[in-house]
């Protein structure tokens, strides 16, 4: 039985490479995509419920560039980026947003 299932198997026409790496670069895209949506979904669903946004900041006027202002989840301001990089802030303090008064 297992000769029969060889030779049959044998007989049956290879798919070529190119037609493999095209299929397997179509489920890639397709599965790039999908996390793209479920990704934007989060990200929208963890803006409004912890009500994340920016304030402060001023937007482009008369082709000049805007000012970025602070963002803050749930009323604690976040650090800026290079902030963290630059160790200014402990790791519990980076760990949680910081409140806007100094104690």
């Amino acid at each position: 039985m297992r000769r029969q299932t060889l030779s049959q198997a044998k007989l049956l026409p290879l798919p070529s490479v190119d037609q493999l790496v095209v299929r397997e670069s179509q489920q890639i895209a397709a599965l790039s995509d999908t996390l793209a949506r479920a990704r934007t979904g989060l990200v929208s669903e963890l803006v409004e419920v912890f009500n994340i946004v920016e304030v402060g900041g001023r937007p482009p006027i008369g082709g000049k560039a805007g000012t970025r202002g602070e963002w803050t989840i749930g009323d604690l301001v976040l650090p800026v980026p290079g902030d963290i990089r630059r160790q200014f802030f402990q790791f519990s303090y980076i760990n949680a947003g910081r409140p806007t008064y100094s104690l």
